[in-house]
């Protein structure tokens, strides 16, 4: 069955069975070896990746900032500066992240409106200084199915502002043809402007 994730481990969290007369709760068994029930979707989707125990080992480590300003040597930890800049984008008003936002419907996932639950996401799903935070589907909200750590690179090839080429049966970002055919992606934009079809524009070899 497509839904039976028996035997599937998640984080720290293997599925046991299903909750009898339940809503979609499962039990789960934790790493450390307690027994956890919760909601399937809630595990599956990232939003629940321990019974407790990942949590509690990263405030005995100190990898948690601490509750007022999470803050270490009176210093605002760079995670939880991407949040507030997450936050503060798609609760614009007016302006570019407008426009780029709240106007196109995109928000935060109400888990992650609280930062403890983005903090212990993100450091569950590699997130490392030199990384940012990047929406896989663009014209979805932020939330933990969404989103990743990625380089510069990923995250550049993946703006809204690239431009999607349907070619060969294939769809791809222009950067990503140009990647695949060694033809350079201005190339390839200016055949196109041309009237070239797009199987031509990213497979034709230049002359000379």
């Amino acid at each position: 069955m497509a839904d039976d994730i028996t035997g599937h481990t998640f984080g720290r969290l293997t599925a046991v069975r299903s909750v009898p007369r339940t809503n979609g709760n499962w039990l789960f068994k934790c790493a450390c070896g307690a027994d956890k029930e919760t909601r399937r979707r809630n595990v599956t989707a990232g939003m629940v990746r321990s019974c407790g125990c990942l949590h509690r080992e990263r405030a005995r480590s100190g990898l948690n900032p601490l509750r007022h300003g999470h803050a270490r040597n009176g210093k605002v930890t760079r995670l939880h500066n991407i949040w507030r800049g997450m936050l503060k984008r798609v609760d614009a008003t007016k302006g570019p992240s407008f426009d780029k936002y709240a106007a196109r419907g995109i928000g935060v996932t109400p888990l992650w409106r609280h930062f403890e639950e983005f903090r212990d996401w993100s450091l569950a799903n590699g997130y490392a200084d030199n990384l940012s935070i990047d929406r896989i589907h663009n014209d979805e909200d932020y939330g933990p199915s969404n989103c990743r750590w990625v380089g510069w690179k990923v995250q550049a090839r993946n703006r809204r502002s690239s431009r999607y080429i349907t070619a060969h049966g294939a769809t791809r970002t222009m950067v990503e043809w140009a990647e695949l055919s060694g033809i350079k992606a201005e190339t390839i934009s200016a055949r196109l402007s041309l009237g070239w079809t797009p199987d031509d524009a990213v497979s034709k070899p230049k002359r000379g």
